[in-house]
C-alpha cells in the first residue's frame, strides 16, 4: 500500500508566513479561529438549510447544520487520527492538526452558499446566461460582429454560468474575508493544507465534466486559479485532499437526517411515515439495535438517527484507514464508494427526504421566492454592469471627491454602488490593479461582475429580501 505523507501535506505554509516559531498545532487551532470569527460565517446563522425565512429556532440554519457537519467530521477523524498513529502512519503531533484540519474543513463547507442555496446559485447562472453578453458588449461599446472579444470573455463567464457555492467558499477564504481596511490579497490566510483540504472539486469551471464526481462542478474560480496551483505545487498534492473525503461524508450522514428531522419538527412529515418507508429498504446489514418494524415516534427517530449516524462514522472512519492508496492516488470518490450497504442507506434517506420534504409547499415556496429575489437583484445591479470602464471608475473615484460625478448622469449608478461593501471593493480594486496588457478592459469587467456577484451571494435570505423590496420600491 502507498502511503500518504502527511508531514508534507499537513503544513503551516501560507501566503503570509507566520512567525518561525508558531508550531503545526497553535497553527491550525488559528485557521479553525479565523473561521470562526469572520462576518462570513457568522452570517450563515440567517441563511437557509432547507427551510429559508424560518422562525422556529428549533429548525436548522445553514450555521446550524455546519456545526453539525462539523462535529460529526471531528468524530470520524479522531477515530481515524487514532488508528493511523497505531499503524505509524501519522505521527503523534499531527493528531490534533488532523482533527483541526478536518473541524475547520467542515466549517468551511458551507460559508460560500448565496442566500436560498441552490436556487440561489441557479438564479446568478440562468441570469448571466441569458444577458451577460449583451451587458458586456455595451459596456465595452462594441458590436455583435466582434467575435474577438466575446470569445476572449467566454472562458471568464463560466465562473458566473457554472456559479456554486463551493468556489465561492474558496473565494471567500483566500481574497475576501480579509483584513477591514488594510486589504492584503491573502483572504483569511489560512495554511495551504486547510484551503486545499476545501476544495472539494478539483477543477476549475472549464474543466466541468458531468461524468467524472471529483468534476462534476468547479471547485475554484479563474479568479483563484493561480493561488490554487501555486499551493497544489507546494504541497504536490493534485488530487482531492485527504481532509476532503472526511469533510464529505460528515455532510452526508448529517444531512439526511437532519434535514429529516427538521421536516418531522416543522408537521410536513410524520415519523410513522418515514418509517413505513424506510422499512421498504434491507438494512439487515447495520445490525440495529432497534425494531424499526415496531417504530413510529419522534422518540423512535432520535434513537434511529442516534445509531445510524454511529454506524456510518464507524464506516467512514474504516473506509478512511482501508483506502489510503486510493485516496493518494485520486483513484475514489468518496469514503462509501465501495460500501454498498452505506450507500443504500444514504440513498434511502436521500430519496425519502426529495420525495416527502423538498418537494413540499412549504420548502418549494421559498425557494420559488429565492430564486425571484436573488435573479431580481441582479437585474437591479444591471446598470453598474453595463457601464464603461471608464464611468465605472469615476464611480470609484468619487469615493474621494464627490465633484467628480455632476455632469456624468450616474446618479441611480452611485447609489447602487454606495450600496456595495468596502471589503468586496477593496478585492475589486487589488485585482484590477494588478491588470496590464491589452486584455486590461476586458478583465476589468469581469472583477467588476464578480464585484457584484461577491455582494449579492453574500447576502442573508433576510437581507436579500429587504434589499430587493428596497430596490424595486415595496419599501423603504
Amino acid at each position: 500500500m502507498s502511503e500518504i505523507d502527511y508531514d508534507r501535506i499537513i503544513s503551516t505554509f501560507r501566503f503570509k508566513p507566520e512567525p518561525s516559531n508558531v508550531d503545526i498545532e497553535i497553527s491550525s487551532s488559528s485557521d479553525k479561529s479565523r473561521v470562526i470569527f469572520s462576518s462570513s460565517f457568522r452570517r450563515l446563522q440567517q441563511k437557509a438549510q432547507v427551510f429559508g425565512l424560518e422562525t422556529n429556532a428549533s429548525v436548522r440554519s445553514r450555521l446550524t447544520h455546519t456545526l453539525e457537519v462539523a462535529n460529526t467530521g471531528g468524530l470520524i477523524a479522531k477515530n481515524v487520527a487514532s488508528v493511523l498513529i497505531k499503524k505509524e502512519l501519522l505521527k503523534e503531533n499531527l493528531r490534533v492538526p488532523f482533527i483541526d484540519l478536518t473541524e475547520t474543513c467542515c466549517l468551511l463547507h458551507d460559508i460560500g452558499n448565496p442566500p436560498f442555496g441552490h436556487f440561489g446559485e441557479s438564479a446568478i447562472q440562468k441570469w448571466f446566461s441569458l444577458y451577460w453578453k449583451g451587458i458586456f458588449r455595451k459596456s465595452q461599446k462594441i458590436t455583435s460582429k466582434d467575435h474577438i472579444k466575446d470569445i476572449l470573455a467566454k472562458s471568464w463567464m463560466n465562473d458566473f454560468l457554472h456559479f456554486d457555492g463551493n468556489p465561492q467558499g474558496v473565494r471567500i477564504a483566500l481574497s475576501l474575508q480579509d483584513i477591514p481596511d488594510q486589504y492584503t490579497g491573502n483572504g483569511l490566510n489560512l495554511s495551504f493544507s486547510q484551503i486545499l483540504s476545501s476544495v472539494k472539486y478539483i477543477g476549475y469551471p472549464d474543466e466541468i465534466n458531468k461524468n467524472d464526481d471529483k468534476y462534476k462542478k468547479a471547485g475554484y474560480f479563474h479568479s483563484e486559479r493561480v493561488k490554487i496551483e501555486t499551493i497544489r505545487e507546494r504541497l504536490d498534492w493534485d488530487h482531492r485532499f485527504p481532509i476532503t473525503f472526511i469533510m464529505e461524508a460528515a455532510d452526508d450522514i448529517s444531512y439526511c437526517l437532519s434535514d429529516i428531522e427538521d421536516g418531522i419538527e416543522k408537521g410536513i412529515i410524520t415519523s410513522e411515515l418515514f418509517f413505513n418507508e424506510l422499512n421498504k429498504t434491507d438494512l439487515t446489514a447495520f445490525d440495529m439495535k432497534i425494531d424499526l418494524k415496531k417504530c413510529n415516534s419522534r422518540f423512535d427517530f432520535f434513537k434511529f438517527k442516534i445509531e445510524i449516524t454511529r454506524k456510518l462514522i464507524k464506516r467512514a472512519s474504516q473506509s478512511y484507514v482501508d483506502n489510503q492508496d486510493a485516496i493518494r492516488k485520486g483513484t475514489i470518490n468518496d469514503l462509501f464508494d465501495n460500501d454498498v450497504d452505506a450507500k443504500m442507506m444514504l440513498k434511502s434517506l436521500k430519496t425519502f427526504a426529495r420525495t416527502y420534504l423538498f418537494r413540499s409547499k412549504e420548502a418549494e415556496n421559498i425557494e420559488l421566492a429565492g430564486y425571484r429575489i436573488i435573479f431580481g437583484l441582479l437585474e437591479c445591479y444591471r446598470p453598474l454592469l453595463e457601464l464603461t470602464p471608464e464611468n465605472f471608475q469615476y464611480l470609484i473615484e468619487a469615493q474621494n471627491d464627490i465633484n467628480i460625478l455632476p455632469g456624468k448622469k450616474l446618479d441611480i449608478e452611485w447609489r447602487l454602488f454606495n450600496k456595495l461593501p468596502e471589503k468586496h471593493i477593496d478585492a475589486y480594486h487589488y485585482d484590477v490593479g494588478k491588470l496590464v496588457g491589452d486584455n486590461k478592459l476586458l478583465l476589468e469587467w469581469y472583477y467588476r461582475a464578480h464585484l457584484i456577484v461577491d455582494y449579492i451571494s453574500g447576502m442573508t435570505d433576510n437581507f436579500a429580501l429587504e434589499t430587493f423590496r428596497l430596490l424595486n420600491g415595496i419599501t423603504i
